[in-house]
C-alpha cells in the first residue's frame, strides 16, 4: 500500500523533469536561433558598410559561380571580382534585408534570401549566389565561345554549357541545347576531351531536388540510364561534394563514381 501511494508522486516528478528538459531544449533552440540571426545580421551590416575586405570575412570560400566562370577561391580574388558578382540590384537586396524577417532557415542547408537568390551558412557566411550580373554574363559568354572552339565539331552546337566533370573512369560534359533538352558527351578518362566523344546522348532531362539547388540530369539510351547527380550545398553533415555519376541498366547499378574534379 505505501508503494501504491508513492506511485502518483513518481509520475508527477517524471512529468516535472520532462517539462524542465523540454523547457531547457526550447531555451537552447531559441538562444541558438538568436545567435544565428545575429551572425546573419552582421553579414548584412558588412554589406551596408561597403568595405570589401570586411565583406570577404563573411563569405565561405570557394564561392561557386555560374559555369563556366571559375569559383572564387580566396578573399584576395573576391576583392578583384567583387563588381563581377555584385551589382546595384543585388546589393540593394542584401542591404535592405533584415535577418529575422527576410532570411528563411531551410533545415541543415542554412538560410536563404529571396527564395534562394542568396544562401548563407548558420554562422552567417554566404555560401551561394544564384544571380548573374551583366558583367558576369558578358565574361561567361566569352568563355563559352572559347570553349566551343576547342570542341569536336560534333559538339559545337549548344546554347549553354552546363558542366564538365572528371570521374575515375570518365570525362563528361553536359550542354543545354534549348527547349529543356540536354546533351551528355562521354569520354574515357584516357581520351582527350577535344576528340570525338565515345558516346553522345541528347533528350536529357533536368530535375531539381528541393530548394537547396541540388539537381539531376538523366539520359537514356536503349535500356541504359546515365545519371548525373549535382551536389550544390553538400550532404546533411555539410560534407563538400561535387556530384555523382551513375550508370544503370534496367535499374541495376553498373557503376557509380564520385566526381573528382569539375571545370
Amino acid at each position: 500500500m505505501p508503494f501504491a501511494k508513492l506511485k502518483p508522486l513518481g509520475v508527477l516528478l517524471l512529468a516535472l523533469i520532462c517539462t524542465s528538459l523540454n523547457h531547457a531544449a526550447d531555451l537552447y533552440t531559441a538562444d541558438e536561433t538568436a545567435r544565428q540571426l545575429k551572425a546573419l545580421q552582421e553579414t548584412v551590416q558588412a554589406f551596408r558598410a561597403g568595405d570589401v575586405s570586411v565583406i570577404a570575412k563573411h563569405i565561405q570560400f570557394p564561392l561557386a559561380r555560374q559555369y563556366p566562370l571559375p569559383s572564387v577561391e580566396t578573399p584576395e580574388e573576391f576583392a578583384q571580382r567583387y563588381t563581377d558578382i555584385f551589382d546595384a540590384s543585388l546589393l540593394k537586396l542584401i542591404t535592405a534585408s533584415v535577418a529575422e524577417k527576410d532570411w528563411d532557415l531551410v533545415g541543415w542547408r542554412g538560410y536563404m534570401l529571396d527564395r534562394g537568390t542568396v544562401w548563407a551558412e548558420i554562422d552567417g557566411r554566404i555560401t551561394g549566389i544564384n544571380y548573374e550580373t551583366k558583367k558576369a554574363r558578358e565574361l561567361r559568354l566569352k568563355l563559352i565561345e572559347v570553349d566551343r572552339r576547342r570542341l569536336h565539331h560534333s559538339l559545337i552546337r549548344f546554347n549553354d554549357p552546363v558542366l564538365k566533370w572528371d570521374t575515375l573512369s570518365f570525362r563528361l560534359r553536359i550542354d543545354d541545347l534549348g527547349d529543356a533538352n540536354y546533351r551528355l558527351a562521354l569520354w574515357r578518362s584516357d581520351q582527350h576531351p577535344q576528340s570525338k566523344p565515345a558516346l553522345s546522348i541528347t533528350a536529357g532531362k533536368f530535375e531539381r531536388e528541393g530548394s537547396g539547388g541540388d539537381h539531376t540530369y538523366t539520359f537514356h539510351l536503349n535500356d541504359v540510364t546515365y545519371r548525373c547527380d549535382v551536389t550544390v550545398l553538400g550532404d546533411d553533415q555539410g560534407t563538400p561534394k561535387i556530384g555523382t555519376f551513375t550508370i544503370l541498366r534496367k535499374d541495376r547499378e553498373l557503376l557509380t563514381e564520385d566526381v573528382l574534379r569539375d571545370y
